[in-house]
């Protein structure tokens, strides 16, 4: 062999080395992506849709895309089992699928710009129509205690009417309830039957009751419910009274769940009714929230709020049908992007 010949087969040898290890160089890269995509795959759920349970609020749940306007996302990922996005899903097991980066930050701006638009509009005309606000505020999402304070609109301005009231909140905190505007676009826990927790936003007071008659609370500028050992609070999803006080000597019983409002430790000797999630009465997203009197201090509920019976009763001789009471009821981080708003 000449070394012209040597020569060529010197160079060939080290171009086939080269192309060799550029190969070998290039296969960790290709099973990473078959890795990440087979981990993307894992990482999707399933979930079987309970009763009048929409895409949006299943979009809305915390455990899900924590926002409401991400439900296309669910709509598309089950376009061939959802026909019509506004008929009923209950009982489809359908997939949830995880928002890829560009998609989270699409629909986290659809949700910005309600806030800076419809919301902050429907939040003026509702704080408009009242002269009376129940303000109670907690430390974040989890605390079970927090401070109440009355205000008073007084030539358009609130004024306190109150020192700080420490009541007692659900066991497990607060979670974004059905009041009288759309909170769920916001962060933090979604309310639901069983939750433990309060239920976070504005509410209208719908009425006061108690074990008293009537004629014995003359004193009262608000509508008044007495209670019985035959007067029930429906917590029964299944039922048409869901979220309703009844009267069971006078209703067809329809429910299985309920809870008896003339109780032996008289959390109930007086009350009031908070307008959570009551039109529409949505079945699963909690019921029978009242204000009421503590079982002890400090000591939390099942989902209302609690103060002392002093104190309830001190509320009761304030509130003044004739001036719209609402209920607010916030993590003070969600008070704080409306305190401009009601001038505080």
């Amino acid at each position: 062999m000449n070394a012209k010949h040597r020569y060529f087969l010197i160079v060939l040898t080290l171009l086939l080395a080269f192309i060799t290890s550029s190969l070998i160089r290039s296969e960790p890269h290709q099973l990473n992506n078959e890795t990440e995509l087979q981990s993307q795959n894992r990482s999707e759920k399933t979930y079987k849709v309970k009763r009048n349970e929409s895409l949006k609020a299943l979009a809305g749940r915390r455990d899900i895309y924590n926002n409401s306007f991400a439900w296309p996302a669910l709509y598309m990922a089950n376009k061939a089992l959802i026909k019509d996005q506004n008929l009923k899903l209950d009982g489809l097991t359908i997939r949830i699928p995880v928002l890829l980066p560009e998609e989270k930050i699409k629909y986290d701006k659809i949700r910005e710009n309600y806030f800076r638009a419809a919301y902050f509009s429907d939040l003026k005309k509702i704080i408009k129509s009242s002269k009376q606000f129940l303000i109670i505020t907690s430390k974040d999402w989890d605390s079970t205690k927090a401070n109440l304070i009355y205000y008073e609109k007084k030539d358009g301005k609130l004024m306190t009417m109150t020192e700080n009231i420490p009541v007692n909140l659900g066991r497990s905190g607060l979670g974004w309830g059905n009041g009288m505007i759309d909170f769920n676009t916001s962060s933090g826990p979604i309310k639901h039957e069983g939750d433990g927790r309060s239920p976070a936003g504005i509410f209208k007071l719908s009425y006061a009751f108690g074990y008293l008659p009537k004629e014995s609370v003359s004193w009262l500028k608000y509508p008044y419910k007495q209670v019985t050992t035959k007067i029930e609070c429906v917590d029964d999803t299944t039922s048409i009274y869901y979220n309703t006080l009844v009267d069971d000597d006078k209703t067809n019983k329809t429910w299985n769940s309920s809870e008896i409002m003339r109780r032996e430790d008289e959390l109930y000797k007086f009350g009031i009714f908070v307008d959570h999630n009551s039109n529409p009465q949505i079945p699963g997203c909690g019921s029978c929230i009242f204000i009421h009197i503590q079982s002890g201090f400090g000591k939390p509920t099942s989902g209302c709020t609690s103060l002392t019976e002093e104190q309830i009763v001190k509320l009761l001789h304030w509130l003044d049908v004739k001036k719209n009471p609402l209920l607010i009821q916030l993590p003070e981080s969600e008070f704080d992007k409306i305190k401009l708003i009601l001038g505080l």
